[in-house]
């Protein structure tokens, strides 16, 4: 690991050599033995840069630069999913059912805010050939992309007609399936985005990171045993039709048996375990829709620090690559 800013000047002898491993901001090149004075020998960037740890005000600016667009894109993600959810709850009250537009739009504020993530996610030229374990940035990128794929599952199944209650099930399990990655993603982002802030630094930043991934975390978790357990009643409850299966109106009698009434132990109407389960899903969103409150605000703060040390880091570069120029003139 990189040294810290305060620990600078152990990295070099009396001659002003670097004598300990430390990895050029752009490309990754390790500088040891190099003078402070020279450039990194593969990308030609002053080893002066590279020498101030991880704060991002040093970064590659390119990078941070990438970094605060995806800020950027996962806010307007955010803002036009909030909108859509809205939309369509005006257009089922109108309309009484949901619209293959609200669909395609939700699916497509998911994809917007899934390239921001990418974006944010984007690797630190100065970790090249370090990153190489299971990181927090890694399980991020990969873990919400399978979360997107269970929302195309999702709305798949809610828009397709005369789908029958196993066929139903299956796919929910899927949906559990993936929507368990994509907890797991969540949690890693948070964390993810509590190391960014750390790197600003920003200590309020990172602590209200490092809440929300505990947080929409664990009522992430929830909905998805939710998720799950709607998934076996449906598939395992009496009735040969949805409508049977959910204990919906005009739904047909499940076939007698001969078999007494009284031998068999009575069970809560599968009507009433869905109600049951819509009330625990109800109460999990408002869980979910304060915390996106406390995100949202998180990444507007994260994204307007993270443009200003970007802006930090190319004054600071361009102003190093000015002062080799002038020092090797001379």
């Amino acid at each position: 690991m990189d040294a810290g800013p305060d620990a600078s000047a152990n990295l070099f002898d009396e001659a002003g050599v670097i004598v300990a491993d430390m990895s050029c901001r752009r490309c990754g090149y390790n500088l040891r033995g190099l003078h402070r004075d020279h450039r990194c020998p593969e990308c030609g960037t002053p080893v002066g840069l590279s020498v101030h740890g991880e704060l991002i005000r040093f970064a590659e600016p390119g990078w941070a630069e990438k970094v605060a667009l995806g800020f950027q894109y996962m806010i307007w993600g955010l803002l036009i999913s909030v909108g859509v959810t809205l939309a369509g709850c005006c257009f089922r009250r109108i309309a009484g059912g949901d619209s293959v537009i609200v669909h395609l739009v939700t699916l497509a504020a998911a994809a917007v805010s899934l390239y921001g993530v990418w974006l944010m996610t984007a690797p630190d030229p100065s970790r090249f050939g370090r990153d190489t374990d299971l990181t927090a940035r890694k399980i991020t990128r990969y873990a919400l992309l399978a979360g997107l794929f269970a929302l195309v599952l999702r709305l798949l199944t809610s828009g397709l007609p005369g789908v029958s209650a196993a066929f139903l099930g299956i796919v929910l399990f899927v949906a559990v399936i993936l929507s368990v990655a994509d907890v797991v993603g969540q949690v890693a982002k948070y964390l993810y985005l509590s190391r960014l802030a750390e790197r600003i630094p920003h200590a309020g930043l990172a602590g209200r990171a490092r809440f929300l991934c505990w947080a929409i975390g664990i009522t992430d978790a929830l909905g998805t045993v939710a998720l799950l357990a709607l998934a076996i009643i449906v598939v395992t409850s009496p009735g040969t039709s949805l409508t049977a299966r959910l204990g919906l109106p005009g739904a047909a009698a499940p076939p007698t048996t001969s078999a007494p009434a009284a031998s068999l132990p009575a069970l809560p109407p599968v009507s009433n375990l869905v109600i049951a389960g819509g009330i625990l899903i109800g109460l999990i969103s408002i869980a979910r829709i304060v915390f996106g409150v406390v995100a949202f605000q998180l990444l507007i703060a994260l994204g307007r620090q993270f443009r200003e040390q970007a802006r930090i880091a190319r004054d600071t570069w361009a102003a190093a690559e000015t002062g080799e120029r002038n020092r090797s003139q001379t």
